[in-house]
């Protein structure tokens, strides 16, 4: 728990989540649903003075860890973010990413240092008032990874020439081949932005401008400015500069530490740069299994698969296992038995789970939390 492994000195929140976190500490203050609780200091190491915030990561699957964040860090990510979309002051944002995750500050962060505006929207945007909302405030860009994507594809997003939204920008995860298609229809009365970034990295590492969207799953743009990208010889990707965090913090312990990583940050992405400088990822560095001989790409493999069904792809020894959503095991079979002549790998190598529904992080992209994975 983390109240337990970062004993903090004040805790604010709904009163029943506090309630359960502090059930023996007196509350300070209640007001409206909310409660504060100010427990005494059961720590004696001091916090690190460069240290401003802690945002919460664990990739797509592992246990839970802190990212430590500098002022600098965060200043000047918010520039980079700015700069490399061009906000200004006109620019209003529709945020319906939390600000907890690194997407949805960034959001914010980068609109506010250019004295532009956001709209903080905690409603689905499947409901018509969330957009009834938008006529009234009209937001010009909207912020989103691939699961916000599908959605604004169901509904009709771009099909309504009044709306006063004329930028998307998506991170976060890879994009199926028909969401690729669809952003590319958008063109040009919606500028579509691809971009890759990471807590680690505050933010963004990379931004893809819109004209040069295309049909291309791993490409995902230039480095940030400030930022360096270099491919290491095993093909991981490394990224320099001074949005890099300060390090992890598994407990209260590590909060007085300093700077860990001087600026560089080895992601555990493979990917290669091209000589227009464009970054393309190819997979996760430790999702890379041998199955029989033959190295298999995990990440390679979910994402031809996911293009027809949502999927999450995890291995244990030799065996990969496809968990999908219930309902779509016949279609799955159809397409895993084509994936398996194109790999030559036999059919029982793989096995297809089923459940009710996958599970998502808070930013809507699919999570392996608790699945077996290498």
């Amino acid at each position: 728990m983390l109240v337990a492994r970062f004993q903090p000195s004040l805790l604010v929140g709904p009163s029943a989540v506090i309630g359960e976190l502090a059930p023996n500490t007196p509350k300070s203050l209640e007001f409206a649903g909310d409660m504060v609780v100010a427990r005494p200091p059961s720590r004696s190491t001091k916090l690190h003075p460069d240290l401003r915030l802690l945002l919460s990561t664990s990739g797509s699957s592992g246990s839970a860890k802190a990212v430590r964040l500098s002022e600098r860090n965060i200043c000047v990510s918010a520039w980079q973010v700015a700069s490399a979309l061009g906000v200004e002051p006109s620019h209003r944002a529709l945020l319906t990413l939390p600000l907890s995750y690194t997407f949805g500050l960034s959001v914010l962060s980068s609109h506010l240092l250019c004295g532009a505006s956001v709209v903080l929207e905690n409603r689905s945007i499947l409901q018509r008032s969330v957009w009834e909302a938008c006529t009234h405030h009209t937001p010009t860009t909207m912020a989103g990874v691939a699961f916000t994507l599908e959605m604004l594809m169901k509904i009709g997003f771009g099909d309504n020439p009044a709306s006063s939204i004329t930028t998307l920008t998506h991170s976060g995860d890879a994009l199926s081949p028909e969401l690729l298609s669809w952003l590319c229809s958008l063109s040009p009365r919606i500028r579509t932005i691809r971009m890759y970034g990471m807590t680690e990295a505050t933010s963004r590492i990379s931004v893809l401008p819109s004209g040069e969207l295309d049909q291309s799953p791993g490409l995902v743009g230039y480095a940030v400015p400030l930022s360096d990208i270099t491919i290491s010889a095993d093909h991981e990707v490394i990224v320099s500069g001074p949005n890099i965090m300060m390090g992890y913090a598994n407990g209260w312990l590590d909060l007085a530490r300093g700077d860990d990583l001087g600026g560089v940050l080895h992601t555990g992405d493979m990917g290669l740069v091209d000589d227009r400088g464009r970054l393309y990822l190819t997979g996760r560095k430790s999702r890379f299994v041998k199955i029989m001989g033959a190295r298999l790409s995990l990440d390679l493999l979910e994402e031809r698969l996911a293009a027809a069904v949502p999927t999450i792809v995890t291995a244990d020894r030799d065996i990969v296992t496809v968990t999908i959503e219930r309902g779509f095991g016949g279609s799955m079979n159809d397409h895993l038995d084509k994936a398996c002549r194109a790999l030559r790998l036999p059919r029982h190598v793989f096995k297809i789970v089923e459940v009710d529904s996958l599970a998502r992080n808070p930013s809507g992209k699919l999570s392996r939390r608790g699945l077996s994975d290498q």
